[in-house]
């Protein structure tokens, strides 16, 4: 895959030309819109709990299987339109921690690692939702899904940038988060706090939030329990009724 093989219809739907050799990991199936290819080219798999990256599925998405589509085809991944996919191309190793539960496909060739909070920056921790950051590396593109357009602000040692606690969406491993009152007395009771995020490093370290003041995951698309995920996908017509 390259670039030209990802065009962004809309800020929530994206189409995918897959050629021979390309594979893709479905992490929210419900999202596979349109499929122009052979329909035994789609496969839903067991996790393999040998491998770290079907645990880490298992326990971030709630569910039992991965649906993996390889081979010429086209494809349309779309989410309602309130939401935003963000395709990623990840080369080499990317300076940033993600929240997996914000992925929704990964092509082959990307791999990724985890790094649990210390807890010194257990601040960072509260801002990005999620107890353990994930880093990508290799070489392909990763669908991450966010529900306001992404912006990038460089950050150095030499000064701190405000940023919304809520909105932030990737950050270096190694800059410094603190969150701090914003205003003064008369409403600082209706003002939460901002995180003032510094760099360790002259440059060439940045973080991306989103444009808007919410914290999403991928999850509340369709909230539910690992429990009634694995009936809708074992069940016939289950996901039919059971909506």
């Amino acid at each position: 895959m390259d670039n030209n093989s990802i065009k962004q219809v809309s800020n929530s739907s994206i189409e995918i030309k897959l050629q021979e050799g390309d594979i893709l990991m479905l992490l929210e199936p419900e999202s596979l819109i349109m499929y122009e290819g052979n329909p035994e080219n789609i496969k839903k798999e067991y996790i393999d709990f040998c491998k770290y990256e079907d645990r880490k599925i298992l326990f971030t998405k709630n569910t039992l299987t991965k649906t993996i589509i390889e081979g010429t085809s086209n494809l349309l991944i779309s989410l309602p339109r309130e939401f935003f996919i963000s395709v990623l191309p990840i080369k080499e190793a990317t300076p940033l921690f993600y929240n997996f539960k914000n992925v929704i496909f990964y092509t082959n060739g990307v791999s990724f690692s985890t790094k649990s909070i210390k807890i010194k920056e257990f601040t960072k921790s509260i801002v990005m939702g999620t107890l353990f950051f994930t880093r990508f590396t290799g070489n392909g593109y990763v669908g991450m899904v966010n529900n306001a357009e992404l912006f990038k602000k460089n950050i150095s040692k030499n000064s701190s940038v405000l940023i919304n606690k809520n909105s932030i969406f990737a950050i270096p491993e190694s800059a410094i988060v603190k969150l701090i009152p914003v205003g003064n007395e008369l409403h600082a009771h209706t003002t939460k706090p901002m995180c003032a995020v510094r760099g360790t490093k002259e440059y060439d370290e940045y973080i991306v939030y989103q444009g808007a003041n919410v914290g999403f995951t991928s999850q509340q698309l369709k909230p539910e329990n690992i429990v009634k995920r694995f009936i809708k996908e074992f069940v016939p017509g289950a996901s039919t009724v059971w909506k």
